[in-house]
């Protein structure tokens, strides 16, 4: 299966590596226990396009450009739901303040509530498959601020190829200080991996640390490039985009591999 950001998912889709799981009765998405602190966003279009090594020009895969979809950044990943695909009207509010155990007692009444909202278009980005994060301010009359994200994608075979999301949002939205919050959550995020673990099984180096330390204290490596009408911050590390090279696989993986 070629990644491109987003799926038709239905709701006995459980496998959320490569593509978000739909949410049962409190978000429209199933979240993961490292999504931790969350920023919900609207947002007017939304379009992912391709990118295959020497080719001239990017190809479109996805274009959203009507209707409101819903933007959810999280301490793990950004996760967008497109509402066109969403026949469920209404949240299923479990409360956040559930127990393991009244959670656990309620699986069957989660996988109805997934049922109730039906087949739904949904896509991420985890932030350890980043290559670099992007931002145009708004501008003149008619434009729109956006955030683009940049990641290789891991599934297909053959030339390599990147995969450009492009969010646009309303006119209030601050999209230089949006960029540069995912950059410190993505930060955030690697190290908390553990910095033993990252230079020994997922092969990052001490160097490499030591930038991630730069980003998560809100600090910038260096002045970001132009490109395309966006301003451009690589990220220090990522993998390519596919459904092994997550972190719980990755270092999984790697600590099976250790015990042999």
């Amino acid at each position: 299966m070629t990644y491109n950001i987003f799926a038709v998912r239905a709701p006995e889709d459980e496998d959320g590596r490569l593509y978000p799981v739909i949410g049962g009765e409190s978000s429209w998405v199933d979240l993961e226990s490292t999504d931790g602190a969350t920023q919900a966003l609207e947002v007017r279009a939304v379009v992912v396009q391709e990118w295959m090594r020497g080719a001239p020009t990017t190809k479109p895969v996805v274009r959203l450009m009507d209707g409101i979809s819903d933007v959810l950044i999280t301490d793990a990943r950004l996760v967008v739901n497109c509402r066109v695909w969403n026949k469920g009207g209404r949240a299923w509010g479990i409360g956040l303040g559930a127990t393991a155990a009244l959670i656990e007692n309620r699986v069957h009444k989660i996988s109805e509530a997934r049922k109730r909202r039906g087949k739904m278009c949904l896509g991420h980005v985890r932030y350890e498959w980043i290559q670099n994060v992007g931002y145009k301010p708004r501008g003149g009359f008619g434009s729109v601020p956006q955030l683009r994200l940049v990641l290789r994608d891991g599934t297909a075979g053959g030339a390599p190829r990147s995969l450009y999301l492009d969010v646009g949002f309303s006119k209030s939205v601050d999209t230089p200080a949006l960029g540069r919050a995912i950059m410190q959550r993505a930060a955030r995020y690697w190290l908390a991996q553990g910095e033993s673990r990252l230079t020994t099984k997922a092969g990052v180096d001490e160097a490499t640390i030591d930038q991630l330390k730069t980003l998560a204290a809100g600090g910038t490596q260096k002045p970001p490039e132009k490109h395309s009408g966006f301003l451009i911050e690589w990220f220090p590390v990522s993998f390519a985009a596919s459904q092994t090279n997550t972190f719980v696989e990755k270092l999984a993986d790697t600590d099976a591999q250790q015990n042999l």
